[in-house]
């Protein structure tokens, strides 16, 4: 059988289809604005924007293609604006404009002020307020003078203020003392290579007689005179002269020119050949061997020759010729007030330590050590003639450095005055009595809670009658008892110790306390040991609470923080919870921190030096420069008088 099939086939064509649109691009340097037709904006390039422009790159919003510069515009700032076009500038007379700006001009006779604008005339004190550096007064006519303000002198140019030490007017308001800070003392010369000068604020380097003061404010280079100069401008040969000044002179066979300086030949041979024959007149003249004279040399064109010294030098009066140097010291000391130490040609005066120059050059003043940390003393610093010394409050000793001090252990002398315990204190000492004893109002005797005593020998004794009869009977009770330097107790007769140093065992064995030793501690202590009185734990210096574990809280220290800081507790952070020793704040020193810090000192004991400009105090505490007015001026500039009647 036949059966027909029918078969498909699907075939499929690829077929590509161009199709074109137009895409806008802009021309290299030009950029194309969103709204806008084609492409308007310019790229930024360095020099697309003139005089100073500045080219803004497109962002959404911005118009502006240039930033133009004060005084000009225009898309490109390639205009200037004129200034003057509008309200002539602003100027009172002319208007002159300038490429970015312009300026005002006056007439004759007149000046434009401070503000650039008006023109004032020549000699008022509108014209940059008449070159005074505080106040211009205006007088009759066309005539003013300079005055300072409050605080301040005129100086030598009558336009110049310098501010006045406030030290030298009533102690500069201070209570006790004012004190200005001597930087060539405290720094040691100031870092000045000859001598340095202390100012108010401040201080400047010096040098000696001969030398010039270095660009760096501190060195000194050796002055030459006007002949080691380029030879003093002349010609040929150059004569310090021993007033001052110079002379130029020429050599044989010239004379010297109008200048003064130039050389010029002499053409009459007659006077050549008389210079050259004239042997006695080589042999006396300057110019040969400098005369044989050993500073300065001078002749007259005769047969004599004149020899003279530099400043310093004396003439030898049998030679004539050779130069000694002059001893300023054997007169009158060089009217040094401590140590004149002579020089080739000069001397100086010195000071011995603990002194310091003043500003004649001549006399020695002494230096207050105290002023600077204190003289590095921890408690007390006295200022003496030359030196200083450190001492020490009540309580404490001065150690072997001279500078600091320790706690004297008033227990180990006579149980300091105690009739039973002595606990010394940092800087003092307690008495403390044991159970069943009061402390008596002097501080120091204790006595029993019913003022009756009983002995050994059963003799009951009225504690008003022991002070008649307390030393005999405290002999008679360490007699019966044998305590071997400690005390033995009136009422138990056991043995008591009234010094750590007598008993370092402590009076009861460990875990035990009270009048007999009989009571256990109330608490376990660290190494079982308790208070012998009251038997609560007996912790380190610095600690508290039932394990010791609980440091001192601010102001308390020592065992069991039962003591209190003698500190200032406005200027202090508290005290070491062990030894008590104050710790103050920033800004204040002292043992007890009620001292604030010397003008020019700051921070933690005041170890810090300030370093602000002339006019300004620093921050006691942060050393921050801060401005402070004088008294009766105000404002950020000190330039408001509190008072209309300012005295000058």
């Amino acid at each position: 059988m036949f059966i027909s099939r029918t078969i498909y086939f699907h075939t499929y064509k690829k077929v590509n289809r161009t199709r074109r649109h137009t895409v806008a691009e802009c021309c290299p340097g030009w950029t194309h604005v969103p709204g806008m037709e084609g492409c308007q904006r310019a790229n930024c390039t360095l020099d697309l924007c003139h005089n100073g422009g500045t080219c803004i790159p497109f962002q959404n919003g911005t118009e502006d293609i240039c930033q133009c510069a004060p005084g000009f515009t225009g898309a490109k700032c390639q205009y200037d604006i004129d200034e003057c076009a509008i309200s002539n500038g602003g100027c009172s007379h002319r208007c002159v404009n300038s490429p970015g700006g312009h300026r005002c001009e006056c007439p004759p006779g007149m000046q434009v002020n401070s503000g650039g604008k008006k023109c004032v005339d020549s000699n008022t004190c509108a014209a940059d307020n008449g070159g005074c550096d505080h106040i211009c007064e205006e007088m009759h006519g066309k005539f003013y003078r300079c005055k300072c303000k409050h605080g301040y002198y005129l100086g030598d140019d009558k336009k110049k203020c310098y501010p006045i030490d406030p030290c030298l007017e009533n102690k500069g308001g201070c209570q006790h003392h004012c004190v200005n800070i001597d930087e060539c003392a405290v720094q040691k010369g100031g870092g000045c290579q000859h001598e340095c000068v202390n100012t108010y604020g401040s201080y400047r380097c010096r040098c000696r007689p001969g030398f010039t003061l270095a660009a760096d404010g501190r060195s000194c280079d050796e002055q030459l005179t006007g002949c080691q100069i380029a030879n003093g401008g002349c010609q040929h040969d150059c004569y310090d002269q021993p007033e001052g000044g110079h002379v130029c002179k020429c050599r044989d066979g010239f004379e010297l020119a109008a200048d003064g300086m130039s050389c010029k030949e002499i053409k009459s041979s007659l006077y050549a050949r008389s210079i050259y024959l004239s042997d006695s007149y080589e042999d006396m003249s300057c110019l040969y061997n400098q005369g044989t004279c050993h500073r300065l040399c001078m002749d007259y064109r005769s047969n004599e020759i004149h020899c003279f010294c530099n400043a310093g030098y004396l003439l030898n009066e049998v030679d004539r010729h050779s130069c000694q140097d002059i001893n300023e010291c054997s007169m009158d000391n060089g009217g040094c007030s401590q140590l004149c130490v002579n020089l080739p040609g000069s001397y100086e005066c010195q000071c011995k330590p603990g002194y310091i120059m003043t500003y004649d050059r001549r006399t020695c003043e002494d230096i207050n050590e105290c002023v600077a940390n204190n003289g590095g003393c921890q408690h007390m610093c006295t200022n003496t003639p030359g030196s200083y010394e450190c001492s020490c409050e009540e309580g404490y000793r001065l150690a072997e450095d001279g500078h600091s001090c320790y706690d004297v252990n008033e227990c180990l002398v006579n149980n300091g005055g105690c009739s039973q315990l002595c606990r010394n204190d940092e800087g003092s000492r307690h008495c403390e009595c044991f159970a069943g004893y009061i402390l008596g109002k002097d501080g120091k005797t204790c006595m029993g809670d019913s003022g009756i005593f009983t002995l050994l020998s059963g003799l009951i004794v009225n504690s008003k009658k022991i002070p008649a009869h307390k030393k005999r009977i405290k002999y008679l009770l360490d007699e019966i008892c044998g305590c071997d330097g400690k005390s033995c107790d009136p009422v138990t007769g056991s043995c008591r110790c009234t010094s750590p140093d007598n008993c370092p065992e402590g009076p009861c064995p460990p875990g035990f306390y009270g009048p007999m030793c009989e009571l256990k501690c109330r608490m376990q202590c660290p190494e079982g040991r308790c208070d012998p009185i009251y038997g609560y734990c007996t912790c380190d210096e610095g600690y508290y609470g039932e394990n010791c574990d609980k440091p001192c809280p601010s102001f308390a220290f020592g065992r069991n923080c039962r003591h209190t800081c003698k500190c200032s507790r406005d200027n202090s952070e508290g005290c070491d919870s062990k030894t008590g020793k104050c710790i103050c704040r920033a800004g204040f020193y002292g043992p007890l921190c009620k001292r604030r810090c010397p003008i020019g000192f700051y921070g933690p004991s005041c170890a810090k030096k300030c370093h602000c400009p002339e006019g300004l105090r620093c921050d006691a505490a942060t050393g921050e420069c801060v401005k402070k007015c004088p008294p009766g001026y105000k404002g950020e500039l000190c330039d408001q008088a509190l008072y209309d009647d300012i005295s000058m």
